[in-house]
């Protein structure tokens, strides 16, 4: 099915003010081209924002999410107090309100790898563009592109190696990743915050509307702490309504160490826990496309199980779950 060129040109503009008020605030933030560092931590921020703020509906979560953005500035030293934060905030919050009388027409297209819309241009792996085509047209892909290209940050697009998870599918009854997106799902079935465009990919949908109920899920949320707090109080819910159901339920969890997390916090002490290992800072990765990110924090993984749950004697145990994640790899830093 093709997209028509309207909701391609409407999807257009909301990447292209999104890039326009990037370049606004390096311009404000005086961060020059040559300044990679606060180049990443200024497009983290931004993405970690459109992300956080797609995930909400009310005023006074788009408020808590704003504030974040702010603090965030502040931290990392890119601004020296709120104040100056703030302004940066209404520079973003009026470059994306911007509106742009025409566009010149164009049509979407995908040679050599290489996607193109109007000013966007994205390289797409060519195994990743083949398993795209072979589900929907370049329009499609193309409109999807612009959706996740909002987000800025590659780090968002971080996934659990797919041997990891294929592995899972395989041994374990895998069916469904909770959290995923066309450009980093091994699944064919997957939860993902934008069904309008992913449906077609495999999305089964946002993962706080769907209803867990029987079988296998792995879950890999972005580590974006509002959003890991969303994601556990969501799977004690499903787990609750297992019970109360008398399901059989499982969930693999990958979330970051983060000690002063609630999410965290929750996972340690849940009953829920059947297994967890601790993954070292420098000694595992994750992917971004076909590229291995040694990480630089320690996660964890869970397994999570409702009390129905029987493990299969003939499954292989946990342990070897996160093996293909681990690598001889030393941080430099």
């Amino acid at each position: 099915m093709s997209i028509p060129i309207k909701k391609l040109d409407e999807e257009y503009l909301k990447w292209y003010s999104l890039r326009c008020a990037r370049r606004a605030l390096l311009n404000r933030l005086k961060i020059t081209k040559s300044d990679y560092r606060n180049i990443y931590e200024l497009d983290n921020i931004i993405g970690r924002w459109t992300l956080t703020r797609d995930n909400v509906n009310s005023r006074l979560k788009i408020e808590m999410i704003d504030g974040k953005f702010v603090s965030e500035l502040v931290d990392k030293r890119l601004v020296s107090n709120t104040e100056i934060g703030r302004d940066v905030l209404n520079i973003l919050v009026e470059k994306l309100n911007t509106t742009v009388d025409s566009l010149p027409p164009d049509h979407p297209s995908i040679f050599d790898s290489v996607a193109k819309f109007k000013k966007f241009v994205q390289y797409l792996d060519p195994a990743l563009l083949s398993r795209l085509r072979s589900k929907a047209d370049d329009s499609a892909i193309v409109f999807m592109l612009l959706r996740y290209a909002r987000h800025i940050s590659n780090g968002m697009q971080w996934s659990v190696p797919s041997d990891v998870l294929m592995n899972l599918g395989t041994f374990f009854d895998v069916k469904c990743e909770c959290f995923g997106s066309p450009l980093n799902s091994t699944m064919d079935s997957f939860g993902s915050l934008y069904p309008d465009t992913d449906a077609i990919f495999g999305s089964v949908g946002d993962f706080f509307n769907q209803s867990l109920g029987n079988g296998s899920y792995t879950i890999n949320p972005p580590f974006i702490e509002s959003i890991l707090n969303q994601c556990v109080s969501k799977l004690i819910y499903e787990f609750k309504i297992s019970e109360e159901k008398k399901n059989s339920l499982r969930v693999f969890c990958f979330i970051p160490e983060w000690k002063d997390c609630i999410a965290y916090r929750q996972l340690m002490n849940s009953p829920l826990c059947r297994y967890r290992e601790s993954l070292q800072r420098g000694k595992y990765f994750y992917l971004d496309g076909n590229r291995q990110i040694v990480a630089t924090f320690n996660s964890s993984f869970f397994v999570l199980t409702s009390s129905q749950f029987n493990k299969p004697d003939d499954e292989p145990p946990y342990d070897v779950c996160c093996h293909g994640m681990k690598c001889d790899n030393k941080i430099i830093l």
